[in-house]
């Protein structure tokens, strides 16, 4: 079912439109006051490599190519740039998703 918005006065039943109206509108000042922080967000494919090593194999969907990808040197290398890991999702088999998020900086 869609709605259509326009000025031939079709609102849905109950007055709707209007509190819609009013809550898009709350929505685009939230998003637009200034100091509010924006993030940059990055994900990682990890993967178990041995019984006890855990390796970066991809980055953002590029395949991962550092010399040195094992988990915790990445994890120490992504906070010292200021990425803080948000989440952690158990994928396939021995692999898992990790998220990150940092500020982004303005342009």
């Amino acid at each position: 079912m869609s709605e259509q918005h326009g000025s031939s006065g079709d609102q849905p039943a109950g007055g709707g439109g209007a509190q819609r109206d009013a809550s898009s509108g709350a929505n685009e000042r939230r998003r637009a006051r200034p100091g509010v922080a924006t993030w940059d967000y990055m994900t990682w494919i990890v993967g178990q490599q041995s019984s006890s090593t855990w390796v970066v194999v991809y980055v953002n969907g590029e395949h991962e190519r550092r010399v040195s990808n094992t988990l915790p040197v990445a994890l120490a290398q992504a906070g010292a740039v200021g990425w803080d890991l948000v989440a952690v999702h158990p994928i396939e088999g021995n692999k898992a998703m990790y998220v990150f998020k940092r500020p982004q900086v303005e342009d």
